[in-house]
């Protein structure tokens, strides 16, 4: 609800991860999360309750959801258990998800990285393939410019990024940037205006990926739909090892 206060924010934190919803975060660079023993936080930018009364959109339904409440308040448990095996604080800022949005801007996003140390890590999604994701990079970019603070790094959407490239698993990561800007207009976008340098690209072994496939399926509500989207199907089994999702990809914002 507009207005309403602005999530507190822990000094300690070191990495905050800009979630655009409920599992992206996981799903995307639940591996490098894993793989930091610093303090860190994942903040869900549409992760705020839907009006009293409003009509559960056809996503949620297929879900088997019946109320647009029941969505919400099961989601919001699936990823407070999902923050808890990642390691890292659930922060959901107050935004519905755009099924339950009337438009405008999205509350709460600058106030919490204005107030943010300026040493402090922000990951920010690429936006590949996904407007809702770039909506959120932009919001996010729009504050950070111009700021003495950090740098922030961009991470690949996944499953998005995977599905635009030939071979996501094993690909140099110079090859897979070239490939998403090539396939992708935002990222295409992005790479002309900022120096982008890879960060981190992180493969995943057995083992890690055991624990991110632990917090990805903490989010099963939506997995079911999420595999079966047109432009992820053919990436065959989601979660299948080894798999696109054991990739991770992390871009720095020179």
């Amino acid at each position: 609800m507009p207005g309403a206060m602005s999530p507190l924010i822990d000094r300690r934190w070191r990495f905050v991860v800009v979630s655009t919803h409920f599992d992206d975060a996981a799903l995307s660079i639940g591996g490098f999360l894993l793989g930091t023993d610093l303090p860190r936080a994942v903040v869900t930018v549409h992760g705020g309750r839907p009006d009293p009364g409003a009509r559960v959109a056809d996503w949620d339904r297929n879900c088997g959801f019946t109320t647009a409440a029941e969505a919400y308040t099961t989601r919001l448990a699936e990823d407070r258990r999902a923050c808890a095996v990642l390691g890292a604080d659930q922060v959901p800022l107050n935004n519905p998800d755009n099924p339950y949005r009337s438009g405008g801007p999205l509350n709460d996003l600058s106030e919490l990285l204005a107030s943010l140390d300026g040493d402090v890590q922000v990951l920010l999604p690429m936006g590949i393939n996904q407007p809702d994701h770039a909506a959120v990079r932009e919001a996010a970019l729009a504050v950070m410019d111009g700021t003495d603070r950090r740098p922030p790094w961009l991470y690949a959407d996944l499953p998005y990024a995977a599905a635009l490239v030939g071979d996501w698993v094993s690909a140099p990561a110079q090859t897979l940037a070239l490939e998403l800007a090539a396939r992708d207009a935002g990222c295409r976008a992005l790479r002309e205006e900022r120096d982008l340098m890879v960060a981190r690209s992180v493969s995943l072994g057995a083992a890690q990926w055991s624990r991110k496939r632990d917090a990805v399926l903490c989010y099963a509500s939506q997995l079911s739909l999420v595999g079966a989207m047109g432009e992820v199907r053919h990436l065959g089994a989601l979660l299948g090892f080894p798999g696109v999702m054991q990739r991770e990809l992390i871009w720095a914002v020179g």
